[in-house]
């Protein structure tokens, strides 16, 4: 007897790959998503979170706000198949301030020089001299208080807020 043996190529799922440069970003900077899909596919999606369709190959500059799971995904006839790709967002670290008053020492009458800065991830300046107020991120005042006076610096950030003073001593 003669037996006829047919045998079917088997179709394998698609290789995909989804990268990240870097893997880990400041709240609000960018980084680079790659992806590519090789093989026999009908359709590549991203999820980013949400899905959308793409080609094979590409690269998009992503913002993110807070930690997110980037997912490519490719389906054919022979399966479907899909890679993932984290990137973690941290927080900026809080601002750098510092405040001086020159000269430090001065006699009753005299004035002196209140200079501050404040560098980094700022939304809010305040300077308290004595009284709380919005400052931008550098400055200079002219000061000439009737006694001894500790000024202030606050700045606050996405990371936190920070504080730095100076003290104008005021002699008779």
């Amino acid at each position: 007897t003669n037996k006829l043996a047919i045998k079917l190529a088997q179709i394998s799922p698609p290789d995909v790959s989804i990268n990240l440069n870097p893997t880990t970003v400041i709240k609000g900077n960018p980084a680079t998503l790659s992806w590519s899909v090789k093989g026999i596919f009908d359709t590549v999606k991203l999820y980013d979170p949400t899905p959308a369709i793409v080609e094979s190959v590409g690269t998009k500059t992503v913002y993110p706000q807070e930690t997110i799971t980037y997912v490519i995904e490719a389906t054919g006839a022979g399966g479907q198949k899909s890679s993932s790709a984290r990137l973690g967002v941290v927080l900026p670290p809080p601002p750098e301030v510092s405040i001086v008053v020159t000269p430090s020492t001065v006699t009753s009458g005299a004035s002196s020089t209140l200079t501050w800065t404040a560098n980094g991830d700022v939304s809010q300046i305040t300077l308290f001299d004595p009284l709380p107020r919005s400052v931008s991120k550098t400055g200079s005042i002219t000061i000439s208080p009737q006694s001894s006076t500790t000024y202030a610096l606050e700045a606050s950030g996405q990371g936190g807020k920070s504080f730095a003073n100076a003290r104008l001593q005021v002699n008779p």
